[in-house]
């Protein structure tokens, strides 16, 4: 994968200058833009009193880097801890503290086993060779575990 955060912004910029020959840049965005909603709207649906523990598996801007500006899985984590009352851990392999922005960064093993909901939004190498967690519900946006 080619680019770094300034991808998402960018182009943003050509819009503003240029909005009426940039309609097409303008759809991509929104699209894009809205991406973290639909993953937030997924998640939303499967949490409830009895399922409320939910792993993240990845927070980065992008697979195996240690950037998270402009990250939108960053940005789905701060939504559900502000909007839901849930238990939120995330892993994140890239990130060598125990808390990022108010979430708590646990190992793989920690997120599977006290987590009802697994929800994959980054796929970093590490997690290609994690099986499949049993008896959890899985939301997978990258295809690691749902191919």
């Amino acid at each position: 994968m080619l680019g770094g955060h300034c991808i998402a912004v960018d182009p943003w910029f050509i819009i503003s200058k240029s909005p009426n020959t940039s309609r097409l840049i303008t759809t991509a965005r929104t699209v894009n833009d809205d991406k973290p909603y639909h993953v937030l709207k997924k998640i939303s649906e499967t949490i409830s009193e009895s399922i409320n523990r939910v792993a993240l598996f990845g927070l980065a801007f992008k697979a195996n880097i240690d950037d998270f500006r402009e990250s939108p899985s960053l940005q789905i984590a701060k939504e559900l801890l502000k909007n839901h009352k849930i238990e939120l851990c995330a892993v994140e392999p890239n990130f060598s503290g125990n808390n990022l922005d108010g979430i708590p960064i646990v190992d793989i093993d920690t997120a599977i086993k006290n987590s009802d909901v697994i929800v994959m939004l980054v796929d970093h190498r590490e997690f290609f060779d994690v099986p499949v967690p049993q008896n959890k519900t899985i939301i997978d946006t990258r295809g690691v575990w749902v191919r």
